[in-house]
């Protein structure tokens, strides 16, 4: 019950997104991760794999959002391009606590162009996942929820 109230506390944040000062937003679909908090001495990262047919690579970013806030970058978003059947693993930036509004609460997504196209039965999909480590242990492992349609704050 808790994870389905988070998950649609995020889905719901995600999609009242409102126009921050600093960010633009561009609409775009995404895989959101669930809020987390990152406390002293963890780290996290996100791994993903292209598990596409076809030869193009699929480009997109990944974005640290506040959850207090989610129009709020709380680091430069990663840009990336995966060929087909490939992968890898980004450790994503730490997060000075002094920059959240609420504490170490973070929304991770992995957003892609609108005009990508899914469908895992015709050999187009993506897999990934948000890990959570301390003194070297994956803590957590946290998988996505896809939004076809958000607004994600860009540079």
């Amino acid at each position: 019950m808790l994870i389905q109230d988070t998950l649609r506390r995020m889905a719901f944040a995600a999609m009242l997104i409102t126009t921050g000062k600093a960010a633009t937003l561009t609409e775009m679909q995404a895989f959101v991760f669930p809020q987390v908090a990152l406390t002293g001495g963890q780290s996290a990262q996100v791994c993903g794999t292209n598990m596409s047919d076809s030869s193009s690579p699929v480009q997109g970013l990944i974005a640290v959002l506040d959850s207090a806030d989610t129009t709020k970058l709380l680091a430069k978003n990663i840009s990336f391009s995966l060929a087909a059947g490939a992968g890898t693993c980004v450790h994503l930036p730490s997060i000075p606590r002094a920059t959240l509004s609420d504490g170490p609460n973070v929304i991770v997504i992995i957003a892609f162009q609108s005009s990508t196209t899914w469908n895992a039965t015709v050999g187009k999909a993506f897999i990934s996942s948000l890990q959570l480590k301390s003194d070297g242990t994956t803590r957590a492992v946290l998988t996505p929820m896809f939004i076809p349609v958000i607004q994600v704050p860009t540079e």
